[in-house]
């Protein structure tokens, strides 16, 4: 068996999320990628 062509089944989750969903929640990552250590932990007390 090629272990290339093997099928990776991707949870049912995943295959809801609206596009606009994934949008925003990449847009939250890049914000979060952003932010300072200080800032993230002050992000985690809120």
């Amino acid at each position: 068996m090629d272990k290339y062509k093997e099928v990776i089944k991707i949870p049912n989750t995943l295959k809801e999320i609206d596009r606009g969903d994934l949008i925003n929640i990449e847009r939250l990552a890049y914000i979060l990628k952003g932010l300072s250590e200080v800032e993230f932990e002050t992000l985690e007390i809120l």
